[in-house]
């Protein structure tokens, strides 16, 4: 999940480094989460970006595991959130 302002989205996928020009991946800005392992909760004052990254039960050797999303909204109010992967 992706909380953002009412601003564009960054693109689900972008070009592959030394691909040819169909080959695509993930956007590390969405594969990944915003916070990074062990860091504190974010708090998301409305502006900019948060996401979780690919949320996953078990991820591949080596990767930190990433099945949670935690954050702190510092303003009540509405907010725009987006499912990237479904």
């Amino acid at each position: 999940m992706r909380i953002r302002p009412a601003s564009a989205s960054p693109p689900f996928a972008v070009p592959l480094p030394g691909g040819g020009p169909t080959d695509l991946m993930i956007n590390p800005l969405l594969g990944f989460p915003t916070r990074p392992p062990g860091a504190p909760v974010e708090t998301y004052t409305g502006f900019g970006f948060a996401s979780s990254g690919l949320l996953q039960k078990q991820t591949p050797p080596g990767a930190p595991p990433n099945k949670s999303m935690s954050l702190v909204f510092d303003t009540p109010g509405t907010y725009n959130s987006q499912d990237t992967i479904n």
